[in-house]
């Protein structure tokens, strides 16, 4: 695990770094309280890895499940109450484990996005950079750049191009 310059961690943030590659916060990055940063189920199975670059937010009671990659560009905001799950757990009859296939795509959050209160973003998801996603949405596919997003599932509302700007 490593670290930049003025990373704050709020009281009672936990962190299970034990992954593959590692976890990296880069400067100014801030996770307040109550939040869970979880790389591995087990010891046989860790995580791949965190990277979260400069200058983030993140709120409180955020929950980073680090199955497969996770990767937050610089210059986020992420609500209250946000989860991000890089793994997924699908059933299939042929399969030899109990029916359980077990995947971890990733997650990739461009710079500048902002996550609204209680967002979800599962496996396997790349939102572009300047993204914003609408409190209590749950995203299940990827967005391009500039992309405003809202539902359940999320569905992309308005663009960078077509959105209101003050």
């Amino acid at each position: 695990m490593s670290a930049g310059r003025g990373v704050f961690l709020g009281d009672n943030v936990r962190v299970n770094a034990f992954s593959r590659n590692g976890v990296r916060f880069g400067e100014r990055v801030t996770i307040r309280e109550n939040g869970w940063i979880q790389c591995s189920s087990s010891p046989s199975n860790p995580g791949d890895q965190l990277v979260i670059g400069s200058d983030v937010y993140i709120g409180p009671a955020a929950i980073i499940g680090v199955g497969g990659p996770i990767d937050i560009g610089d210059d986020c905001q992420i609500g209250s109450g946000v989860t991000l799950i890089s793994e997924n757990h699908a059933s299939h009859p042929t399969s030899t484990d109990q029916g359980i296939e077990v995947t971890r795509a990733g997650i990739k959050l461009g710079r500048g996005c902002w996550l609204g209160h209680r967002v979800t973003i599962l496996d396997g998801v790349t939102l572009g950079d300047q993204c914003t996603v609408g409190a209590g949405a749950v995203v299940t596919r990827s967005f391009p750049d500039g992309s405003r997003i809202a539902g359940v599932p999320a569905r992309q509302i308005a663009s960078e191009r077509t959105a209101d700007r003050p």
